[in-house]
């Protein structure tokens, strides 16, 4: 049975691709990720693996430590490996970091968001909800 013979019976209704046996849903290489985040921001992979704390840097290896972390279940090591040979330390302090700007500041959270869905993560997926768990949003006091 193909995909097309079957949306033709169901109608206009969208099938997941789960539902296809043989079709298999290949989760985005970490590169990806880290060379989407790193245009987003308009850095060079090089830069951001250096050793530089300027802030839009940090801000960028920061976050792409967070998503490797968080939705890909990447070991602390493996994700300091691959944004410049940091320490599994320095990537534990980067998730504290982003967790809690995004508890705080609703515009740091929306980016965070939007970085994660640019690297592949759909938004109804498992990986998702897990970041949205991780990552909730608590108003300021003023």
């Amino acid at each position: 049975m193909f995909p097309s013979q079957t949306r033709k019976n169901m109608g206009s209704k969208k099938i997941s691709l789960y539902a296809f046996p043989g079709i298999a849903i290949v989760d985005p290489p970490p590169e990806m990720c880290v060379r989407r985040v790193c245009s987003y921001y308009g850095i060079s992979e090089k830069l951001m693996r250096g050793k530089s704390r300027e802030q839009p840097i940090m801000e960028c290896r920061q976050i792409i430590q967070f998503i490797l972390k968080s939705a890909r279940k990447t070991s602390y090591a493996k994700v300091g490996l691959i944004t410049g040979g940091k320490d599994h330390a320095t990537v534990m302090h980067s998730c504290k970091v982003v967790v809690k700007f995004c508890e705080t500041e609703p515009e740091y959270r929306s980016k965070v968001l939007h970085l994660v869905r640019l690297c592949g993560i759909r938004p109804k997926s498992d990986r998702y909800k897990r970041i949205i768990k991780k990552i909730p949003l608590k108003h300021k006091k003023s």
